[in-house]
């Protein structure tokens, strides 16, 4: 089973050969519950229909890339795939959020704006809006889905040759379970109201064991030099951890007012009821990070109005099923009864006959 995710990309020809990109990578996986109004209640549990994965990528040179590759190892669709760099340009305060820095900011030509975080070393680099078209989608049969994100539309100025991309994929429920996340449900769920279940969230980067052949060999030679990784799993705060690997450096409570912008309507509301939880993982004495894995386990409280609905009309039938069973119970005894009774009485008539 191919579960691994990957990153590589084709270099813009023409160009001086030189080692390849640097980059920064951020993941932030976004999951649900479905809440709101009565009817959205039905049918649904811990994971609505979709949740989404947000992919961050902060590449050094990137007047060098031609062409960025995003191996996803689901169908995410034709229209699965969003560009959220634009969210970012009309509300730039997200940037504090996502590298937890302060900044400064100036809007440029070419949708893009320039970003100086104002840590110790005053990184500078532009963040950068793509159009659809600049995105496409190749499925790989049964394995997964390629996306290419093409950078022609990017100018590159001299102010920064560092660029920040940040791209939304839905996650379909029935795509990810038993790939990404995996369910444990109690045997006997069926007849309680509310039950308590395990997920394991199994991700995985560059693992080539769990690639497809043919994204191993198109990697080769075109692999970002990954130097950071920051990896969230953001969920409900009433969900427990149980497990979490190696790398988590911490969690905290979302930040309602700043991440609204950020996600849709429908999920806006729950903002007051999430957590995130927070991996990192940096390269060792000026190499790379080649692969990254995150295990964690979580255990919450599954619960619904159909399931509710269920419990009761179980309920209802087994005390209907009990009451006919009793009926049937005394109607059986009283007729057993009336046998004997007029069993004696036959008896005690002959006697007197005699």
């Amino acid at each position: 089973m191919y579960n691994s995710f990957a990153i590589w990309y084709d270099k813009e020809e023409n160009k001086e050969e030189k080692d390849n990109c640097v980059a920064e990578l951020h993941f932030n996986l976004w999951q649900f519950t479905s809440r709101g109004k009565w009817w959205q209640f039905i049918s649904k549990g811990k994971s609505s229909n979709t949740d989404f994965l947000d992919v961050g990528l902060k590449i050094t040179d990137i007047e060098n890339v031609k062409n960025i590759k995003f191996f996803i190892p689901l169908d995410v669709g034709d229209s699965g795939v969003r560009d959220l760099g634009g969210v970012i340009e009309s509300t730039p305060h997200l940037i504090q959020a996502i590298f937890n820095e302060s900044y400064e900011v100036h809007p440029k030509p070419g949708k893009k704006i320039k970003v100086t975080l104002k840590n110790s070393k005053q990184e500078t680099f532009n963040v950068y809006s793509l159009d659809e078209a600049d995105i496409s989608n190749i499925k790989e049969g049964n394995d997964g889905t390629t996306i290419t994100i093409s950078l022609n539309g990017i100018k590159v100025d001299d102010d920064s040759t560092v660029a920040y991309l940040r791209l939304r994929f839905d996650l379909k429920k029935s795509e990810v379970q038993d790939k990404i996340i995996h369910t444990s449900t109690p045997k006997d769920g069926l007849i309680k109201s509310s039950v308590i279940k395990e997920q394991l969230i199994d991700f995985r980067f560059n693992e080539a064991r769990n690639l497809p052949k043919k994204i191993n060999e198109n990697i080769k030679g075109q692999a970002f030099l990954v130097k950071k990784i920051h990896f969230f799993i953001i969920r409900e705060l009433t969900d427990k951890l149980l497990t979490y690997g190696n790398g988590l450096n911490e969690y905290r409570v979302l930040e309602n007012d700043t991440w609204r912008p950020y996600v849709n309507d429908h999920d806006a509301p729950k903002l007051n009821h999430m957590i995130a939880y927070h991996w990192k993982k940096k390269s060792k004495d000026g190499g790379c990070i080649k692969n990254f894995i995150i295990s964690s386990k979580f255990s919450y409280s599954s619960s619904s109005w159909i399931k509710i609905f269920k419990y009761l009309l179980i309920g209802i039938l087994l005390g209907a099923a009990g009451g006919i069973a009793g009926n049937l119970s005394t109607d059986l005894l009283t007729s057993n009864d009336l046998k004997t009774e007029n069993h004696i009485s036959d008896s005690i008539v002959l006697k007197d006959d005699n």
